[in-house]
């Protein structure tokens, strides 16, 4: 039986300026480990490339939320840390941190305007899963892909 997050209201917010999500999907399938995760949620999955004339950063994110939960774009909140040089972005969510297994993914899409950007490059960004304990967030950090 799976559990739903229902109330926004309930997200611990990240620091930064709220951005917009631009496209929240769940991905087919789910991923499954041999041991329970610790108490920290597992690291995201980026994609990040320099749009519209390389004057904007898109960026898509695969989140992976404990299988007992089903999450929706309401429960979740993306942020930056306005750092232009090297933006770091946080998707905010409750975790129960119960053990577990298999885990869905959703994917998260977001742009970073160059109102946002004001003339700056950045070579790389971090993204973070940020849940209801921002010690046990997780991030990484990614490339940003020119040219494509």
């Amino acid at each position: 039986m799976s559990e739903t997050i229902t109330k926004k209201a309930n997200i611990i917010n990240s620091p930064g300026t709220q951005l917009s999500i631009e496209s929240f999907f769940p991905c087919d399938g789910n991923i499954c480990f041999l041991n329970n995760r610790g108490k920290n949620p597992l690291p995201p999955l980026v994609q990040a490339n320099f749009v519209a004339n390389d004057n904007d950063i898109s960026v898509s994110v695969v989140i992976f939320i404990e299988s007992t939960i089903t999450i929706t774009e309401n429960d979740l909140n993306v942020t930056w840390d306005n750092n232009v040089l090297r933006p770091a972005f946080y998707i905010s969510y409750n975790d129960t941190n119960s053990p577990s297994t298999t885990f869905n993914g959703y994917q998260v899409s977001f742009t970073l305007t160059s109102a946002h950007l004001l003339g700056m490059k950045p070579e790389i960004i971090k993204v973070f899963l940020w849940d209801s304990d921002p010690e046990t967030s997780r991030g990484t950090e990614t490339s940003v892909q020119t040219g494509v």
